[in-house]
């Protein structure tokens, strides 16, 4: 921005290179990160499934599951599908909070110590506290008004291995079935039971619905009118001779003023949407629970 300003093709061309150079080790890591994340849910899968199948093979287990206890209506589905669901979400959560708390760090810092350099500005020491303030008070907000999605999403899978589990007993007994004519009390039953899967799923999308709505109000739109607000108080408030590194060419130092104005832009996008992936982490963690 700051050569654009200035009309330097020079200094823009040679950006544009180095942002290419720094391109191609980023894209690698993004990938390696993504790698590795596959690799460690498919490990982690692979250890509890053993550990499953060894306590669900042992003493019985199987029979007892089955015949003497209904606590348990589809294990099947619970040694299959709820075992990768699990591993999946835990593992996509350890890389989604070690990566923006890391992200938070750096660009906090850096936002912090572009603010000091204007000693003359005031109004910067309120600045992060202010900032704590209000990344505190969105999270406490959302955690307060957030519904139980763990809950919702627990009864939603209950009801779909029931369903699952009515249309195995369907197959399972097809040639009774269809000696006593019993197709219609089978297809009614397995229409019931679709019809409280629907209206399940249905709530939770209901509910969402003003969630989301909440939540990306508070952390996209009302985040970013703060983060303008704080990163123009520099500008608005600086008292300072000029900063310009070409007194000649720019003795306002307005290229100066655009790229600090746009660099701490782009930092505070990317610190808000690392705050973001970790309240989104927080969510998945309830769904877990």
């Amino acid at each position: 921005v700051k050569s654009l300003v200035q009309r330097n093709p020079r200094d823009f061309f040679r950006t544009i290179s180095i942002f290419l150079a720094v391109s191609v080790p980023a894209s690698f890591i993004n990938s390696a990160i993504r790698f590795a994340e596959s690799k460690l849910a498919l490990a982690f899968r692979t250890k509890l499934t053993r550990h499953a199948y060894e306590a669900y093979f042992r003493n019985q287990t199987y029979f007892r599951v089955s015949n003497l206890d209904s606590r348990l209506l589809t294990p099947d589905q619970n040694l299959t599908d709820d075992i990768e669901t699990f591993t999946s979400t835990l593992t996509h959560l350890f890389s989604h909070l070690t990566k923006p708390f890391f992200d938070v760090a750096v660009i906090s810092w850096s936002l912090i110590s572009m603010m000091l350099l204007r000693k003359r500005a005031r109004g910067l020491k309120e600045v992060p506290a202010m900032l704590v303030v209000i990344i505190s008070v969105t999270f406490m907000a959302l955690r307060k008004l957030s519904p139980h999605f763990g809950r919702l999403v627990s009864e939603e899978a209950r009801r779909r291995g029931i369903l699952r589990f009515a249309h195995t007993r369907v197959i399972a007994n097809a040639e009774e079935i269809a000696f006593f004519d019993g197709h219609e009390v089978e297809k009614n039953w397995i229409l019931k039971l679709y019809d409280q899967l629907r209206a399940q799923t249905s709530l939770i999308i209901k509910k969402k619905l003003w969630f989301i709505m909440l939540e990306q109000f508070l952390m996209k739109y009302f985040w970013h009118a703060c983060g303008m607000t704080f990163i123009a108080i520099p500008f608005l408030t600086y008292d300072g001779p000029p900063e310009t590194d070409d007194p000649v060419g720019d003795p306002l130092g307005i290229s100066t003023r655009t790229e600090a104005f746009t660099v701490s832009k782009s930092l505070l996008t990317s610190g808000a949407d690392a705050l973001e992936r970790i309240i989104s982490s927080y969510k998945e963690v309830r769904l877990i629970y």
